[in-house]
This record gives C-alpha cells, sequence and structure tokens, in this order.
C-alpha cells in the first residue's frame, strides 16, 4: 500500500514541553526518519541488507513488507509460471526485488523511492489507469498483484489495470490480499481465482490476515482445484 506522503519536519514534536515518548522511543522514531530519508537520495543497493532495511516501510503510505520467505515464493513462482516472458509485479516491490536483474521483470508502483530501479520501474496511480505506458499495454505474461488498499474500489480499479496489462484474457494471475476482500473477489467475473493454502507472512504483525489466489493450477501455492 503506497499512498501519501512523508513528514518532512519533526522538529515540533521533538520540542513539546510534555513529550508523550520516552527519550529512546523519540530516538528510535528519529532513526525511522532518518533511513526514510536515506533511502530517497540512495544511488546504489547494498546487496548484503535486506530489503526492508534498504528501503524502510513509510506508514504515512501503509506499507507493510512481506517477509523474505514470502517474498522468494512469489518470486519464484512468477519466474517459473511466466516461462521467460514479462513480469508485472504490482504494488510488490520485496517480489520484484528478488527478480530485480531480472530486465523481464518489472515493478508498478506509486512510491518514487523504487525509481532506483530505473527502466524497470513504472509510476503509476490505480486511480489514473490512462497513465499507463502505452507500450505497457498487454505487454505481460504473468501478474502479480497486491492492491494498495483493502477496499472494493481499489481491488477493483487495480484488476481492470491488471486486466490492460495482460497479453491475452488468459494470462494467469497472482493476487496476494487481506483475506477480507474475498467476498468482493467473488463478483470479479472477467476471471476465475483459485484460493491457496499458503498465506502470505509480513515482516510484522497485521490484524488483517492475507490470502493468495491464483488464476491457474500452482502446486507452489497448493492452491485449491475449485474457483470461488
Amino acid at each position: 500500500a503506497e499512498y501519501g506522503g512523508l513528514v518532512q519536519d519533526h522538529s515540533k514534536f521533538f520540542a513539546m514541553d510534555t513529550p508523550s515518548l520516552s527519550l529512546e522511543a523519540l530516538a528510535a522514531l528519529q532513526e525511522f526518519y532518518n533511513e526514510q530519508a536515506l533511502s530517497k537520495t540512495t544511488s546504489g543497493l547494498d546487496p548484503s541488507k535486506p530489503f526492508d532495511k534498504l528501503f524502510p516501510e513509510d506508514w504515512n503510505m501503509s506499507q507493510f513488507w512481506y517477509a523474505s520467505e514470502t517474498a522468494q515464493l512469489y518470486a519464484t513462482e512468477s519466474k517459473e509460471i511466466a516461462n521467460g516472458g514479462k513480469i508485472a509485479f504490482m504494488s510488490i516491490p520485496s517480489a520484484y526485488h528478488v527478480l530485480k536483474d531480472d530486465k523481464q521483470a518489472f515493478l508498478f508502483e506509486y512510491d518514487k523511492r523504487f525509481e532506483i530501479y530505473s527502466e524497470n520501474f513504472i509510476f503509476y496511480d490505480y486511480n489514473k489507469p490512462d497513465q499507463i505506458p502505452k507500450e505497457m499495454l498487454h505487454a505481460f505474461d504473468f501478474i502479480a498483484i497486491d492492491p494498495p488498499h483493502l477496499s472494493e474500489d481499489c481491488l477493483t480499479k487495480v484488476l481492470h489495470i491488471a486486466e490492460s496489462l495482460s497479453r491475452t484474457e488468459t494470462t494467469p494471475w497472482l493476487l496476494s490480499t487481506g483475506a477480507i476482500m474475498e467476498q468482493h473477489l467473488v463478483k470479479y467475473k472477467k476471471r476465475k481465482f483459485h484460493l491457496c493454502e499458503y498465506k502470505p507472512k509480513h515482516t510484522r504483525q497485521l490484524l488483517n490476515p492475507f490470502s493468495a489466489y491464483v488464476t491457474y493450477s500452482s502446486k507452489r501455492l497448493s492452491s485449491s482445484n475449485k474457483p470461488l
């Protein structure tokens, strides 16, 4: 979920007469903001650092990164099913990062910190589908999707963009989202989704459990034989 902006000036917060946080908590918060500022200007990536250290979560943008296990699993699944074709990662930067050296993988993102990925980064706003570059339309052989927000409006708009990126009407999709969205997913008639036994994991515990869905048969994710 990558929508919103960073708080740039925190001086007033730290100058309050009655701090609401301990000195240790304030120091940790300041370190968090410093890491965010650094990641905005980084010109290279340290391969020794995990993804969540290279790009700290921006809570103002509702960012909650997948655990390395899930990111690796989604990346491996995407590459295998794409079978040499182009892959679009829609708002799943942690999974894209695993394949960042693969010229066939592209990241569609709102967070411009990921411009560091150069020509394989495509800025997109799900509210502005007409801004998708024309050369990206119907160019992808696999789509991995994580709608930025848990709302029916966001889900519907993101899936429509995924349709425009898909090479054909049967291009395989992997969708990872809150389990609460299943009630809306069943209304989507253009494709049939299968619930997977595998449950996505995040770097921190979330209140909303997540589920994975595919439009094809997946052994790796243990997809159900029956569609929703």
